[in-house]
């Protein structure tokens, strides 16, 4: 990442120093060492631009850990601190410590499946709504980035959930 930067539309995005000419298109996930950090919006030869996934117009296809329950990750500002995830049966069991995981897009762009996004923090009750509300702590941490890379080619089957991080002990 070489720097912050505004973009009409969107809050929270960052520029990088790969483009065109290394591979990159716009529509392509962008992630760390911990997890998800966003989506390539705009390239020139040299650089792209990433809206990262805590920023107010961003929205990812994700499901949680060891399930089929879907549903949507939204950014919420906060300075990446947070993530909504909106999870589409209301039915459904959801907890604080509950991992989420992307969904992945058709033809896996512009998120390709199974890559950690975050751990819920809090679940709001949401009695009589169709869909269950949560907040999420994002693996990566999208106060500090460094070092990202681009997913220029999408795994051949989805990993489900073999690329998220060894649970935490309690101690």
């Amino acid at each position: 990442m070489i720097a912050r930067r505004g973009l009409p539309g969107f809050e929270d995005a960052v520029q990088i120093d790969v483009g065109a000419s290394d591979g990159v298109r716009p529509e392509m996930t962008v992630i760390n060492g911990d997890g998800l950090v966003g989506r390539v919006v705009h390239t020139t030869s040299r650089t792209s631009t990433v809206v990262l996934v805590s920023d107010p117009a961003s929205s990812v296809g994700a499901r949680l850990e060891g399930g089929k329950e879907i549903g949507v990750v939204h950014g919420v500002g906060e300075h990446g601190r947070l993530v909504q995830f909106r999870l589409l049966d209301s039915t459904a069991p959801m907890s604080r410590g509950g991992r989420i995981v992307s969904f992945g897009s058709q033809n896996w762009r512009p998120y390709v499946p199974g890559v950690p996004i975050g751990v819920i923090e809090r679940v709001e009750s949401t009695p009589g709504e169709l869909t269950r509300i949560a907040y999420a702590r994002p693996y990566a941490d999208l106060t500090a980035l460094d070092v990202v890379g681009v997913v220029v080619e999408a795994p051949k089957r989805d990993p489900r959930d073999a690329v998220l991080p060894a649970k935490e002990t309690a101690r």
